[in-house]
């Protein structure tokens, strides 16, 4: 009943906020069905933000106050909406007409049949399987988590991960939102999912905007839909696709003339950067595609949007300000994130990013045999074609050598390993490694370790070099090759101003959005569409099935040596500690979750004594009920705690005959009682 309550509630929040942002945008009178969709999108977030920013000083951020509030701004969009003439949003009968007449083309079809599917499993693992990212349970859902239990967003006392208080917030507004409205964390990667949604739709409507038809945009938005790391983060419950789809809608109405495109601007770059810091590393790569796609005589007009949405998104940045004298809280110093100036660093940098667009997610041997199963129809429908069109034929047959060739991506990316090699030899500083962390091809499917599989690979390459020929010939135009060369304009940008690791791939999501916008130039040439086709349903697939935290169970023959501490048991009817923990299944945290749901009350309170990135959220319960405190050597036990947790290592502040050990585990972490007053601590 509980439950039913919270799913009705959160129904209602999100549902009245959706309606405000509506009767707003049909004041914005926004022709297009997908623009008007976006505009909503954002209009609705930004009202979230400000209210929870709001409510956060006389700590109300409470499921009553938040609800007031959208009410609120409802009755305010109600207002509004009747002084702007009760405008109707625009029909969207053509445009799903136009899209069931794209969709006879057989790519299409089963591109967006694959999408469907994939997008619906997402949506399983997203409602039906407890969020289990490292980054989420570290620190995302944590501090969201935090925020409920003091009724307001701010610095978490006692906070040994500074990623806890620095980071902007947006996107965990966005999950503690659900959290408050249902009463539990079932929802939390709802922004998440609704972001990847909202991405396609970007890169068709800016598709559109560039004149391509509606099949070309369309087969830029699914084809974009089907990358590994779209796909995984779309169950998430991180926040790469939040914030990469702030970032794409902005390019989606910087293209569009009008002041009412700049408000929407101006609150899509606030939200971007107040979710993440990435966020600002992306305004170059904006400004050129606005230089390009805008005539110079509007070029001021954005620059205001776009100095009144950096003041709008500085909230967290003040604080960080405030609290530690920098801007991002310290956090590239912290976090060792910074590279030196100079070209002996920045060149193998990018030459890096690049080799790491060689990704096979979820492609581990024997199922990597797929793309040959693929290529193997391909054949066969080439040789079906024969006798109907040798030009569908030859456009098949070569349809199957590229689908089967993705075979070669291991190889390929060798060599560009020992090129890059023999250039950090010679360019670099032979003395010193190269690059700290794992390097090789990615198999992994996972929503911080993969990238955008080998179909991205081929479009990020094959889009640049047609459009830029087709450009030359004055056959498409500027803003197109800006587009198509936003992935790598942004790469550089990164090679540029933060270190490498392997996990930068979610960081390119909105370079690759954009890009996707120019993908249907490509749809002309008679052999992108059948390859895109195979090798983009063959790799979502994939992906989704040998999921590394959330696997599926249908391919249960991850090899030991390549994916060393992956579970192999399918997440489905796990266990909430089984799922919480496995990303560490060998580090003793499953037992530890596992007490804590069978002896600790869920009204309970616990202090945790933790390690830097050790998982918090946890503590709280599925219905974040508990009230958790962060402990440690230096700092006193909470003295409302009932509960200490202590990780491997780590100790708390206390009286010691205060507490009767529970649990001690063989890797090395404690739980302890109180059995009396903490009289001694200190």
């Amino acid at each position: 009943m509980t439950e039913l309550i919270g799913l009705l509630l959160l129904v209602a929040g999100l549902g009245g906020s959706i309606l405000a942002a509506g009767l707003v945008a049909a004041c914005l009178r926004i022709g297009s069905p997908i623009e008007f969709v976006l505009a909503t999108y954002v209009l609705a977030w930004s009202w979230i933000v400000a209210v929870t920013l709001a409510l956060s000083p006389p700590h109300l951020v409470t499921r009553g106050w938040l609800l007031a509030g959208i009410g609120v701004g409802l009755v305010l969009s109600l207002v509004l909406w009747v002084a702007c003439g009760q405008p109707r949003p625009p029909r969207v009968g053509s445009a799903i007409a136009g899209a069931r007449e794209a969709l006879r083309r057989p790519a299409l079809l089963v591109l967006a049949i694959a999408v469907a599917v994939g997008g619906l499993y997402s949506a399983a693992l997203s409602l039906f399987v407890p969020a289990n990212e490292g980054d989420a349970l570290s620190y995302q859902l944590a501090r969201a988590a935090f925020w409920k239990q003091e009724a307001a967003l701010g610095y978490v006392a006692g906070a040994v991960e500074p990623r806890l208080d620095v980071n902007p917030p947006n996107a965990e507004i966005g999950q503690l939102a659900t959290i408050l409205l249902s009463g539990g964390d079932r929802f939390v990667t709802l922004p998440q999912l609704g972001a990847y949604v909202v991405l396609v739709l970007c890169a068709v409507a800016l598709a559109r905007r560039i004149g391509l038809t509606r099949e070309e945009a369309l087969f830029g938005g699914l084809a974009f839909a089907t990358l590994p790391i779209i796909a995984l983060q779309a169950s998430a419950a991180l926040n790469d696709l939040v914030v990469a789809s702030f970032l794409a809608v902005i390019a989606v109405f910087a293209l569009r003339a009008g002041r009412r495109a700049l408000l929407l601007v101006a609150l899509s770059l606030g939200l971007a950067v107040g979710t993440k810091f990435t966020a600002v590393l992306a305004l170059p790569t904006l400004m050129l595609v606005m230089a390009v796609g805008r005539p110079p005589r509007h070029w001021l007009g954005l620059g205001l949007a776009g100095i009144g949405g950096l003041a709008l998104g500085s909230v967290w940045y003040a604080v960080n300000l405030a609290q530690t004298g920098k801007l991002d809280g310290g956090l590239a110093d912290s976090a060792d994130q910074r590279i030196e100036p100079s070209l002996s660093a920045v060149i193998p940098n990018a030459m890096q990013l690049g080799l790491d667009l060689f990704d096979m997610s979820g492609a581990v041997e024997p199922h990597s045999a797929m793309f040959v199963v693929a290529a193997v129809v391909l054949a066969t429908l080439a040789l079906v074609s024969v006798p109907r069109s040798i030009r569908d034929a030859m456009a098949f047959f070569a349809a199957a050598l590229v689908t089967g060739g993705v075979l070669l991506t291991a190889q390929i990316e060798r060599l560009g390993q020992d090129t890059l090699d023999r250039a950090w030899a010679t360019f670099g500083k032979p003395d010193q490694q190269r690059f700290e962390g794992s390097l090789g091809l990615n198999l992994s499917a996972d929503p911080i370790a993969s990238w955008f599989g080998p179909l991205g690979l081929l479009l990020l390459v094959a889009g640049p070099a047609v459009i830029t020929v087709l450009w030359l010939r004055r056959r498409t135009s500027g803003v197109s090759l800006a587009l198509a060369a936003a992935p790598w304009t942004f790469l550089l940008t990164l090679a540029a101003t933060i270190a490498w690791d392997p996990f930068r791939g979610r960081f390119l999501v909105f370079g690759v959005a954009l890009a996707a916008a120019s993908w249907g130039i490509l749809f002309r040439l008679p052999v992108v569409a059948p390859a895109t086709a195979a090798i983009g349903t063959t790799a979502l697939a994939l992906s989704l099935a040998n999921y590394q935290g959330k696997p599926s169970g249908l391919g249960d023959v991850w090899p030991r040596e390549q994916i060393r501490f992956v579970s192999l048991q399918t997440i489905w009817g796990a266990s909430r500690p089984d799922a919480q923990a496995r990303l560490r299944p060998e580090e003793g945290e499953e037992d530890v979750y596992r007490y804590l749901e069978d002896n600790i009350r869920a009204d309970a309170s616990v202090a945790v004594a933790a390690r830097g990135n050790d998982f918090l959220s946890p503590y709280f319960g599925p219905r974040f009920s508990r009230d958790v405190w962060l402990a440690s050597r230096t700092k006193d036990v909470h003295e409302s705690a009932e509960w200490l947790v202590l990780a491997p290592g780590a100790d708390a502040r206390r009286c010691r005959a205060a507490w009767r050990r529970e649990l001690a585990h063989g890797s090395g972490w404690r739980i302890e009682r109180r059995i009396g007053p903490d009289t001694c601590a200190g």
